[in-house]
């Protein structure tokens, strides 16, 4: 077998392949006689067809047959003739099978062009916003309402009552909305984000009907609703009355502290650590985005297909049944069916911002991966246990359960692989060894 290696672009080459007529030939027999023994035919006893017989009866569908297994095979012994690693099964554009002639394929491979990354130790700045004391007291006032009870009381509502009731009739812009029988109010007063709303209901007691007229701010969460007037009835069901529990040591030890300025200090450090979080993501898009611009390279179609062809899968994996999951399977498939669907065939349209975000996540995971090989970073089994110890604690799994589950299912393995992206991140912005932080036992 002759072979030839050409050029296409930066992640297409070209295999110009001859295969012997006599390849063909051997592989054609080898069918033939496997056949002669399987296919029974009236007149001749099971086993015993001649070959003769089933070369000249099935000689399209094996010759078929056996010209895909010599193209395949063929074209897998050149890819290794010229070391070349396709990242995808090859396009087949041209096919020559003459009579007596060589075999030609001309195969078109896809492959990851070669990159060696440069200039990528950036060593960055982590520059986290700062942690007020006012936005400690704010985390304490939330998880203190979070813990708070209440309770129906047989007067006025005021501010910092919570009304319950139901919804009578609502028209907005003089247009009356349907109003379902079961539609409900449930309201904070002086925490709702229409002011006017919650004015119009202090005062109100249980079993009354309250008629509301505002006007939606024009920085209103929805557009639509910017500057248009807005007419509620609504009956009212109840009037609660809001109890804050004591911000004392007792509500700390409840909280998993020992004395309430020990919770107020647990706090600060949780908003620390997640504000450095959000400034090294920020920091890591900035720092990848860089690196990329210092390493120009071409991502292979093939690559990028995939990649969009799993996102849609994983999005609408949930809501799909499994006819649904089954045909997408086969939407691609080579070979026509009888009774295939043909207005199917066609691949999804990719939008220029699918490509523009499948080539920026694609060109991140090489550049991350080649660096990670080239400075040798890989995550430790400790680094690994303490992200498990983590996710135990958050799911309330115990710790030998999960990470049992985790190696059962290759998730550990999951697992691994991030924590290894983000050592490579941390080394590119300098952070990998100023803050290696204390390893959670299990």
């Amino acid at each position: 077998m002759k072979s030839t290696l050409t050029e296409a672009s930066p992640t297409e080459r070209i295999l110009d392949i001859e295969v012997p007529r006599e390849r063909f030939t051997k592989i054609f027999d080898t069918k033939v006689k496997k056949y002669s023994k399987e296919i029974k035919l009236n007149g001749f006893r099971a086993g015993q067809v001649p070959k003769q017989v089933i070369a000249t009866r099935y000689k399209d569908p094996i010759s078929r047959e056996a010209l895909q297994e010599l193209v395949e095979a063929a074209v897998k012994e050149a890819c290794q003739t010229h070391n070349l690693e396709p990242i995808a099964p090859g396009v087949i554009e041209n096919l020559e099978d003459k009579a007596d002639q060589p075999i030609l394929i001309k195969a078109k491979m896809e492959i990851d062009p070669p990159l060696d990354v440069k200039d990528y130790k950036l060593d960055l700045p982590i520059e986290a916003e700062a942690v007020t004391d006012e936005k400690v007291e704010h985390e304490l006032e939330q998880l203190q309402r979070m813990q708070a009870s209440d309770t129906v009381v047989d007067r006025e509502a005021k501010i910092g009552d919570l009304v319950n009731a139901k919804y009578l009739s609502i028209i907005v812009n003089g247009d009356i909305k349907q109003v379902d029988e079961n539609q409900k109010l449930r309201i904070e007063l002086g925490k709702g984000s229409i002011r006017e709303f919650d004015e119009s209901l202090v005062g109100a007691k249980a079993d009354q009907d309250v008629r509301i007229t505002i006007t939606f701010p024009m920085d209103y969460s929805s557009e639509e609703l910017r500057g248009a007037k807005g007419e509620y009835q609504v009956h009212i069901e109840e009037v609660r009355e809001i109890s804050l529990p004591t911000l004392d040591d007792e509500f700390a030890k409840n909280n998993g502290a020992n004395s309430i300025d020990a919770l107020r200090l647990m706090i600060r450090t949780s908003l620390e650590r997640s504000a450095r979080d959000v400034a090294k993501g920020n920091l890591y898009d900035m720092a990848i985005r860089r690196v990329i611009d210092s390493n120009p390279f071409e991502v292979p179609k093939a690559r990028i297909q995939y990649y969009l062809e799993r996102k849609r899968k994983n999005k609408q994996g949930q809501n799909q049944d499994d006819h649904d999951h089954d045909h997408e399977a086969h939407s691609h498939d080579d070979h026509d069916h009888e009774g295939h669907d043909h207005e199917h065939d066609h691949a999804p349209v990719i939008s220029p911002q699918e490509q523009e975000d499948a080539v920026f996540v694609l060109k991140r995971a090489r550049i991350l991966d080649e660096i990670s090989k080239k400075e040798k970073i890989k995550a430790t089994q400790a680094e690994v246990d303490s992200r498990v110890v983590m996710l135990s604690a958050r799911y309330g799994v115990p710790f030998e359960s999960l990470k049992a589950e985790l190696r059962q299912s290759g998730r550990i393995n999951d697992i691994r692989e991030e924590l290894r992206m983000e050592k490579t991140m941390d080394f590119i912005i300098g952070a990998l060894d100023s803050e290696a932080a204390p390893v959670a036992t299990p």
